[in-house]
C-alpha cells in the first residue's frame, strides 16, 4: 500500500486563518429584536395585514436575489445550483455560496449586484404597487438582508481578493491559500 504523500494524484491545500467574525447569542437577539421592532412599528401604524406584506416582501426580495445571482451566473458560465444555495442561517438569511471556500473577489461582485438587482427591482415595483406601505416594506426588508452581507465585505475589506471566505451557522471564515 502507497502512503499518500508518494501518491503523485494528491492534491494538499493548506489554508491559513485569517479572520473569524463570530456570530454571538447576543447578535442574533439583536437581529431578530431590530426585525421584531420595524414589525411592531408596522402593526402599529398599518394593521395587521402588514405582518402579510412584509411576509411577501421577503418571499419577493428572495425571488429577486435569486433571480439576479442566476442572471450572473448565467452570464460567467458558471452552474448556479452547484455554486449558490438557500440558507436559514440566523445572520445570512437567503443565498450563500454552496462551496466551502469562495473567493471574496467574486462574492464581492455578487453582493454587489445582489444590492444593486435588488435596489432596481424595488424602484421598478413601487409605482405599480397597490398597497399602502409594501414598497417601503421591501425596501426595508432588502436593505436588511444586504446589511449583513455588506457588514461581511466591511470587515474583509483590507483584505485581497484571492482570499477565500467559508460560511458556518455561527461564523465567517476568512482564509489565505
Amino acid at each position: 500500500m502507497k502512503a499518500v504523500a508518494d501518491s503523485k494524484e494528491t492534491t494538499i491545500y493548506q489554508y491559513q486563518l485569517i479572520q473569524k467574525i463570530h456570530y454571538s447569542p447576543l447578535s442574533k437577539s439583536l437581529l431578530h429584536s431590530i426585525f421584531g421592532v420595524y414589525c411592531l412599528y408596522m402593526v402599529m401604524l398599518l394593521g395587521w395585514m402588514s405582518l402579510i406584506w412584509i411576509m411577501f416582501s421577503f418571499i419577493f426580495i428572495w425571488m429577486v436575489h435569486g433571480a439576479g445571482l442566476f442572471l450572473i451566473c448565467w452570464r460567467g458560465g458558471i452552474p448556479f445550483l452547484e455554486h449558490w444555495r438557500f440558507t436559514w442561517y440566523p445572520m445570512h438569511y437567503g443565498f450563500i455560496p454552496n462551496v466551502d471556500f469562495y473567493p471574496l473577489k467574486s462574492y464581492r461582485i455578487m453582493i454587489g449586484n445582489m444590492a444593486l438587482i435588488g435596489f432596481i427591482a424595488a424602484a421598478a415595483a413601487y409605482p405599480w404597487i397597490p398597497v399602502q406601505g409594501l414598497g417601503v416594506h421591501i425596501i426595508v426588508i432588502h436593505i436588511w438582508m444586504i446589511l449583513f452581507r455588506l457588514t461581511i465585505l466591511l470587515r474583509f475589506s483590507r483584505y485581497p481578493g484571492h482570499y477565500l471566505i467559508k460560511f458556518g451557522q455561527k461564523d465567517t471564515f476568512l482564509y489565505k491559500q
